[in-house]
């Protein structure tokens, strides 16, 4: 129980971001949810590819080495495999960003899908990739903090989002439309990476250079 909660609550953040995204994406050019609900199925694919798979392959071995109190060998195993999640998901963003268009395309332009929905939809994938690496790095090290029984810096991040995502997006409507809430949403997904990893940091009282190179 005192494990489901956080994540229970954690999960409640992340459905009110998305009833805030499709709000304010109600709100621009017809098509516009659509145009975001494409990019994120196809920015979705790498992030399952690696962050998912990562976390569910790293997730025994860090939870039975926290119930050991092995914090030295967690960090390396947390180290490593954020690193190898790191080599995977920033050649794919850059594929993403300068070839977001052909993809689409590729993809998705058949039917009533034309040429304006590709390039709508390319933008707002290109915008989405900007933050691919802090997505799969999330999904790494989110079970950690649970392995180590510090499941409220996850609840924080999430909840900090909410907000940070609001302004982010109020901000930048205008200018950008729809691309907003995908830049937006890259925009809160890395500051929470980068929270949790000062408070991982903190939790594990330092990960230095030596634990860097024993993770390899």
């Amino acid at each position: 129980m005192t494990l489901m909660l956080p994540a229970v609550i954690g999960l409640s953040a992340t459905q009110i971001n998305l009833f805030v995204n499709t709000f304010f994406a109600s709100s621009c050019a017809e098509g516009s949810v659509s145009w975001l609900n494409y990019a994120f199925r196809l920015i979705f694919f790498p992030i399952g590819m690696v962050g998912v798979s990562l976390s569910i392959a790293t997730l025994p071995v860090v939870s039975n080495q926290a119930s050991r109190g092995n914090i030295e060998e967690l960090k390396g195993a947390y180290i490593s495999t954020t690193v190898l999640s790191l080599l995977f998901t920033i050649p794919a963003s850059a594929g993403l960003i300068f070839l977001s268009q052909p993809i689409v395309s590729l993809i998705f332009e058949h039917g009533r899908f034309n040429a304006h929905d590709t390039l709508m939809t390319a933008r707002a994938l290109a915008f989405y990739a900007v933050g691919l690496f802090a997505y799969a790095s999330l999904k790494i090290i989110v079970p950690v903090f649970y392995a180590l029984n510090r499941t409220r810096y996850p609840v924080i991040g999430s909840f900090v989002t909410v907000l940070l995502n609001i302004i982010f997006v109020s901000m930048l409507l205008e200018p950008l439309q729809h691309c907003a809430i995908a830049l937006s949403t890259s925009l809160c997904v890395l500051i929470n990476f980068l929270f949790l990893s000062v408070a991982l940091y903190r939790a594990v009282e330092g990960i230095g250079l030596s634990t860097c190179c024993k993770a390899f």
